[in-house]
């Protein structure tokens, strides 16, 4: 479901833009016979969360994280037209370090498809002052308290792609992070927002993952703002 230009754009970027993400997906191994879980944090319109359904044969449970409410009109309307809703849930709550609050969410744009939002802070993806054009207060929860709390079940492989507080969306699950369930974590890393990538680094550490990848993105252009941005792919040693 394509409403305007930018969406039509990632799609039709899908498979050029973050090859290495979908490289990623495409590994999603099964355990045992049983459908592997995949939360999406950050999933925009869904084009990963479809993705990974359609690819592994409905072999898996998608947990597509988007708490934008102008992304989560198109983020629904691809899961109903694939008819994927019984294998893609939506979790409309933002993620952070604290656990059921109401915080502002601030959106960079107020359009469909946008990405750069931030929920519960003052700084985005570089760790710069942020400067919100659209602005609501919402429930926001960890993974922590989700998991605890026998609301959500320990995925087996997270992506984790939020535009500036993926340190915080870690700390607020360092208890779900030592469960050996979890096998690979995707996290899109700033690297000028050097306080985050250093608690990024010490996290996934302490809590037995190793880097094994960092890629930026590829066959597209890269203007010099996002030049230091990578995707980095941890897995549990």
């Amino acid at each position: 479901y394509s409403p305007n230009h930018l969406i039509s754009w990632r799609v039709k970027t899908l498979f050029n833009k973050e090859p290495d993400t979908i490289e990623w997906i495409n590994n999603f191994k099964t355990q045992n016979g049983n459908d592997f879980i995949f939360w999406d944090i950050g999933a925009n319109i869904g084009l990963f969360s479809l993705y990974c359904y359609a690819i592994h044969e409905k072999k898996s449970k998608v947990f597509a994280f988007e708490p934008s409410t102008s992304n989560l009109r198109v983020l629904s309307r691809n899961i109903y037209i694939n008819n994927f809703q019984k294998g893609i849930i939506i979790n409309q709550l933002p993620l952070t370090n604290k656990p059921n609050l109401f915080l502002p969410m601030k959106e960079n744009q107020f359009q469909e498809g946008v990405s750069l939002n931030t929920f519960g802070e003052n700084f985005d993806f570089e760790g710069k002052d942020y400067v919100s054009k659209n602005e609501y207060s919402i429930l926001g929860s960890s993974i922590d308290h989700l998991i605890n709390n026998n609301i959500m079940y320990i995925p087996d492989y997270i992506k984790i792609d939020v535009d500036g507080i993926e340190h915080l969306i870690l700390e607020g699950g360092k208890e779900t992070l030592k469960n050996k369930k979890i096998k690979s974590i995707l996290i899109e890393i700033n690297e000028n927002f050097e306080d985050q990538k250093k608690q990024v680094d010490k996290i996934m550490k302490e809590y037995g993952f190793k880097l094994i990848q960092k890629y930026t993105e590829k066959n597209i252009p890269v203007t010099k703002k996002f030049s230091n941005t990578f995707n980095r792919i941890y897995e549990r040693y």
